[in-house]
Formats: structure tokens, C-alpha cells, sequence
């Protein structure tokens, strides 16, 4: 058959294994590389090089906690040493999940490939008592506000459900305050 020639064979894997560098845990394309006999080394570690994660920590939270480096030749998003504010902003915004986002007791941690991102203390909220975000990030956000909303009312540590239930009430309505 023609598509069974080698040089047929040597040009679909070249494309596969160029796909697979692009989307490494594409579930779809390791069927595919199994299905031609294509040998995939080493095992695709989840992350698609997308780079939400590195951007959204830089540009939107300003932590700059990840970067994407080079580790024995591979392209890999790396931890930047102390910059994490333990937000988990990057796990929630991953498309493949590898980024996790762990709380134990009064620990958060955050870690891609089983190496941590940061490690924080968690706050407790001032209403139920729940251990909810890191002291880091809380007071990131509000110099943020603080900077970009002079208005801002006095400041208090509640988590978004109490925020919520003792948000005050205008004509019967809940005001959201973003």
C-alpha cells in the first residue's frame, strides 16, 4: 500500500511527534502514535506549553512566580523561586490540570509535576472561621485595590461566601463588589 511506504511512514511520524511537542498530553495523538508504532520518550508530563499559567501569574496577579525554561533539553514551565503568593490562579486557569493546588491543615501548596510552586500559610476568615487564601495574596490584593480603587471601605478577611452573605443589602438587593 501506498501509505504504508516508508516514506510515508517517516513523514507521519515527524508530524506526530512535532503535534505531540505542541500538545503533549493530547489523549487523541497518543492513541494515534500507539496506533502507527511510534515510540513516545519521554512520557508527555500534562503540560501543553500554553503559557496561560505563566502569563496570568505575570500580567494579571503581577507575582511572576513561573517562567518557561529549559531542563535537560526540554522546554518546561518552572517555578521561580519565593515569587508564588499562593493564589492557585494558575491551576484554575490551566487547561490540562497540571498544575495543582493542594490545602492541608493551614499549608496551601501548589506544585506542576509533583515540584512545588509555593508553599503558604492559610488565612482564617474573620465570619466562619474557614481557612480560605494565604496572607501573601490577601495582601496583594488589597494593595491592588487599595492602588486602583482609593475608595475602598474598611478591610476585612472574609471568605467569598461570607463576603457574600454580609455584603450589604441595597433596595433588597445584594451589591457585588468586584
Amino acid at each position: 500500500m501506498q501509505t504504508e511506504s516508508v516514506a510515508v511512514q517517516t513523514a507521519r511520524e515527524k508530524a506526530l511527534r512535532a503535534l505531540l511537542k505542541q500538545a503533549p498530553q493530547s489523549e487523541r495523538l497518543i492513541r494515534l502514535t500507539q496506533d502507527f508504532g511510534i515510540r513516545i520518550d519521554p512520557a508527555p508530563d500534562g503540560c501543553i506549553r500554553c503559557l496561560l499559567c505563566e502569563r496570568i501569574c505575570k500580567e494579571v496577579v503581577g507575582a511572576g512566580a513561573l517562567k518557561l525554561g529549559k531542563r535537560d533539553g526540554k522546554r518546561l514551565i518552572q517555578p521561580v523561586e519565593g515569587r508564588c503568593i499562593g493564589c492557585g490562579t494558575c491551576a484554575n486557569i490551566c487547561p490540562t490540570h497540571v498544575i495543582l493546588v493542594t490545602d492541608d491543615e493551614n499549608v496551601r501548596t501548589i506544585s506542576i509535576r509533583d515540584e512545588v510552586i509555593g508553599r503558604r500559610p492559610l488565612a482564617t476568615c474573620e465570619g466562619c472561621g474557614k481557612r480560605f487564601a494565604t496572607p501573601k495574596f490577601l495582601e496583594v490584593a488589597h494593595e491592588r485595590a487599595v492602588n486602583h480603587h482609593p475608595d475602598t471601605k474598611e478591610h476585612h478577611r472574609y471568605c467569598p461566601e461570607c463576603a457574600k452573605r454580609l455584603s450589604p443589602r441595597v433596595s433588597g438587593t445584594l451589591t457585588r463588589r468586584y
